[in-house]
C-alpha cells in the first residue's frame, strides 16, 4: 500500500448503516441467537486492553488497518473480544513484511519498499486463546501474505501479539492484518424444521474471475502481477446452513458445486475458505418442492488499502452492470468504470468481472483511494421501459458487498440506496472525509446515469 506511514489505522466508518456484515460488539452472554451472527472483522487496536510501542494513526484516508511495531525494537498489543454467542468459531488473519526494491516508489511500504533492507529475523509472536505461533519475516515470506487460521472455542477471543525487530525504523517492520472470525456452530442441537423440503443448490466461485473454486486449482487473487497465485488447497469450501446461531446442516461441496435436499424455511448461510473472506447471507429462503439456487461468491483477502465491490443477484435479469464513477480532487480528471471501460489506470480502478448470464458476480477492485468522491450504482442492462422503474431489478434480490480491510458491508436492492428507472444508486465514498454513505438523490444524482 502507498501513502504516508502514519501508523496504519483507518477510522473509515459508514455514515448511514446498511445491512451490517461486521457484527457489533456484544457483551451479553447468549446461548442461542434468533438471527445468524455475521462474520466479524476484528480490529485488534479497537479491542486492545494493553499495548506498548504500537501506535494508531489518526489521519490515514486509506481503507486500511494493520498492526505493526512503531519506531522501536520491540512492543506488544493484547486484548479480548467478546463473541456474539458461545460456540466454535473460524479465525483467519494474515501477516506480511516488506521486500526491498530500490525502484519502489518512496511512498510505498508494501509489498516492496525502497527505504532499506528488512531484517529477515523480524518476528511476530501470535497467541490466540493460549495457542502460540511464531512468524518471521524471512526472505521467502517478504512481500507476500502469510495466512493463519485457527478454530476458537467459547465466547471470548483472547489475543496477544509480540513484535521484535533489530532496527527501529517503522517502514521496515512487518504487520498483522485485521482478523475475521466466523461462526461454525453454537452449543445447541438443531431445532425441529418443516417436513416439506426443497433443493438447495449452487456453485462456489471467485469474485475476481468468476471461476469455480475447486481443490488443487489455482485461482485469481486480484492482485497483479501474480494473478493466479492462490492454491485453493486440498479441501472444498466449507458451507453451512444455520437456524439462528445453531448449525442446521453442513452442506457437502464437490468440485465447487453443491446440492442438498433440506426442510423448507429461512436459513442463515456462511461459507469459509482460507485466503478468502467469509460469504454470508443472513436469511435465504428455501421454498418447498423446487430448486433454490444460490451463487456462493467469495472474495480473496485484500491487501492493505485495497477495496472491492461485489454484486450478485438471482437468475433474472440476465444482465446487471456495475458502474463506479470516480471524481478525484484536482488536477486529475474523473473517470467511470463499467463494461465499456474496464480500466481507470490513473486511479487504480478496474472492472474484474462482467457477468451477462445472471447470478453474478460483477466485481470492481480499487487498488487505492485517491482524495475525492466515488459513486457506485447498478444498471439493468437493456431495460426498455425507460420511463418506469425496473421491476425485474427490484425483484432480482441483488446484493452488493463492499469489502475493505476494516469491514464488509452489504447493501440490498429496495432496502438501501434508491432505485430510479433502470438504475440502483447504492453508495458513495468520500475518501477525504473517510465516510461511506448510502446514496440519496442529493449525494448520487440521477444525472450520473445519463
Amino acid at each position: 500500500y502507498s501513502g504516508p506511514d502514519t501508523g496504519g489505522i483507518s477510522n473509515f466508518v459508514p455514515m448511514i448503516s446498511s445491512v451490517a456484515v461486521t457484527a457489533p460488539e456484544i457483551k451479553v452472554v447468549s446461548s442461542r441467537l434468533s438471527l445468524t451472527p455475521a462474520p466479524m472483522t476484528v480490529n485488534w487496536f479497537k479491542y486492545r486492553s494493553s499495548d506498548l510501542n504500537v501506535k494508531a494513526a489518526t489521519d490515514d484516508t486509506r481503507l486500511a488497518f494493520v498492526e505493526k511495531l512503531d519506531q522501536a525494537n520491540d512492543g506488544f498489543i493484547a486484548g479480548v473480544v467478546t463473541l456474539p454467542v458461545d460456540g466454535t468459531w473460524f479465525l483467519q488473519v494474515y501477516l506480511g513484511g516488506p521486500a526491498y526494491d530500490r525502484s519502489a516508489p518512496d511512498s510505498q511500504m508494501w509489498p516492496t519498499e525502497s527505504t532499506g533492507v528488512p531484517d529477515p529475523g523480524d518476528s511476530i509472536v501470535m497467541n490466540f486463546n493460549g495457542v502460540q505461533q511464531i512468524w518471521t519475516n524471512n526472505l521467502v515470506k517478504q512481500g507476500k501474505k502469510t495466512i493463519y487460521t485457527q478454530m476458537v472455542d467459547g465466547q471470548e477471543l483472547k489475543y496477544r501479539f509480540d513484535f521484535k525487530s533489530s532496527n527501529s525504523l517503522r517502514r521496515l517492520h512487518p504487520f498483522i492484518s485485521n482478523g475475521q472470525i466466523s461462526l461454525v456452530q453454537d452449543k445447541n442441537s438443531p431445532p425441529s424444521a418443516s417436513s416439506q423440503t426443497g433443493q438447495f443448490a449452487g456453485k462456489c466461485s471467485n469474485a475476481v474471475d468468476g471461476k469455480i473454486i475447486k481443490p488443487g486449482d489455482k485461482v485469481s487473487n486480484g492482485d497483479p502481477p501474480n494473478l493466479m497465485d492462490i492454491l485453493a488447497g486440498s479441501s472444498e469450501v466449507k458451507l453451512s446452513l444455520f437456524l439462528g446461531s445453531t448449525l442446521f446442516a453442513a452442506v457437502p461441496v464437490k468440485d465447487g458445486s453443491f446440492s442438498l435436499n433440506v426442510p423448507a424455511g429461512k436459513y442463515g448461510v456462511i461459507a469459509t475458505m482460507p485466503h478468502f473472506y467469509a460469504f454470508f447471507v443472513q436469511e435465504f429462503q428455501i421454498l418447498p418442492g423446487q430448486t433454490n439456487n444460490l451463487n456462493v461468491i467469495l472474495s480473496p483477502l485484500l491487501n492493505p488499502g485495497v477495496l472491492r465491490i461485489v454484486l450478485r443477484w438471482g437468475a433474472v435479469p440476465k444482465d446487471l452492470d456495475s458502474y463506479l464513477l470516480a471524481i478525484p480532487a484536482q488536477p486529475k480528471t474523473p473517470c467511470q468504470v463499467n463494461y465499456k471501460a474496464k480500466q481507470c489506470n490513473s486511479l487504480g480502478v478496474s472492472l474484474d468481472m462482467d457477468c451477462t448470464k445472471g447470478y453474478g458476480p460483477e466485481t470492481i477492485t480499487l487498488a487505492r483511494l485517491e482524495a475525492g468522491i466515488y459513486r457506485y450504482r447498478v444498471n439493468h442492462f437493456g431495460w426498455d421501459n425507460k420511463g418506469t422503474v425496473s421491476q425485474p431489478l427490484l425483484d432480482s434480490e441483488a446484493q452488493v458487498t463492499l469489502y475493505t480491510s476494516d469491514y464488509q458491508r452489504q447493501y440490498l436492492v429496495g432496502l438501501n440506496g434508491y432505485v430510479d428507472k433502470a438504475n440502483w444508486f447504492v453508495f458513495a465514498i468520500d475518501s477525504q472525509a473517510r465516510e461511506v454513505a448510502e446514496c440519496t438523490p442529493l449525494s448520487c444524482p440521477k444525472a450520473d446515469a445519463v
